[in-house]
């Protein structure tokens, strides 16, 4: 628990982390966003309003349907045991 490899804190290729194109280089703005409790708030408010729209899923046939009940059974019996209840499936 006491050990601290000698490269600890060691930064590589640090040039790789930055944009090569100074304008479309974002990591200021979000440090920014990130320091700034107000900011960053609404940044996740103005994301979360972008998901409001559910995806289009497409349901699939009874012969796949029953294709996919057949082959999944041990799975779905291990992750009732997971969860400690029935899926909502």
């Amino acid at each position: 628990s006491d050990f601290q490899p000698p490269n600890l804190g060691e930064r590589y290729r640090v040039a790789g982390s930055r944009r090569r194109l100074r304008r479309l280089d974002l990591d200021p703005f979000e440090q920014r966003v990130a320091s700034n409790r107000q900011l960053l708030s609404a940044w996740h408010a103005l994301a979360g309003g972008y998901r409001v729209a559910e995806p289009n899923v497409e349901t699939p046939s009874k012969r796949v349907e029953k294709k996919l009940r057949a082959h999944y059974p041990p799975d779905q019996e291990y992750l009732q045991l997971l969860i400690e209840r029935e899926p909502d499936w």
